[in-house]
């Protein structure tokens, strides 16, 4: 995915199209799945939508992606540290 392994001008742009698009946005998505990769898939894709419409529900999706996560056994804990560090990169 463009977003992950960009550097933020890619990033950017990819925010501002999602931005701009809101049909877009809402209509794609990151396949389901149970694998440790396609969680990590669907972490880096909330930093791409950049809050979306409503924070709120990024968090309600975030806790279900989790929550998925740990039912299929996937440790967590540095797929969200990883994805946090480098979504903030592109703040500092």
């Amino acid at each position: 995915m463009l977003y992950e392994r960009g550097d933020e001008p890619p990033r950017s742009a990819v925010r501002a199209l999602l931005d701009r698009c809101g049909s877009f946005r809402w209509a794609t998505h990151v396949p389901r799945g149970r694998s440790p990769e396609t969680f990590r898939q669907r972490l880096w894709y909330l930093p791409a939508r950049d809050h979306g419409d409503d924070t709120r529900d990024e968090m309600v999706t975030l806790n279900g992606l989790c929550e998925e996560a740990c039912e299929a056994r996937v440790d967590i804990r540095p797929l969200l540290l990883e994805v946090a560090e480098l979504s903030s990169a592109g703040l500092a």
